[in-house]
């Protein structure tokens, strides 16, 4: 449902065109690295390569540093982080489940984590671009989960 915006306008909901609020950009963020999580955790019981192992952990630590200081700066503006929704979650690990059932190969496992990368990334890229009116440090905190995913894509592709 849409809801009235201060200035009488009404806010659209998930259009290309859609102009982000801080709170709007920091919600896509926190729901970024939730899936992150969700997805690592989902395939690390999987990953029997000790380097990939390593790398995944690493971003799982990364994705919990990341998603309590964006669930911080909400909640200094009094604002709630959302989960992700409960479809989403059983999807990915639907998904996870079923692409590792006959494949759990560390290729197969790059290949998954660089895909789900790149979209994460072009999410946040959009939102970002389409953000208006927010602070340094939320465009600095997307701009560094951006980076890091890309590092971690590239250290993926070397199982490729």
């Amino acid at each position: 449902a849409a809801r009235t915006e201060p200035n009488g306008g009404i806010e659209r909901r998930s259009t290309m065109n859609e102009i982000y609020t801080e709170e709007k950009l920091l919600s896509e963020m926190y729901k970024n690295v939730k899936m992150g999580q969700e997805n690592i955790a989902s395939v690390i019981p999987k990953v029997d390569d000790k380097f990939m192992l390593r790398v995944l952990t690493a971003r799982l630590e990364q994705f919990g540093a990341y998603s309590q200081k964006i669930s911080d700066i909400m909640h200094e503006h009094g604002w709630e982080p959302k989960e992700p929704g409960t479809a989403a979650k059983l999807g990915a690990k639907a998904g996870i489940a079923v692409n590792t059932l006959t494949d759990s190969t560390p290729s197969h496992i790059a290949e998954m984590f660089i895909k789900g990368s790149k979209m994460g990334i072009t999410k946040l890229e959009d939102a970002r671009r389409s953000t208006a009116d927010c602070s340094e440090g939320t465009i600095r905190l997307c701009d560094d989960i951006i980076e890091n995913e890309r590092r971690d894509r590239q250290k993926m592709e070397k199982f490729l």
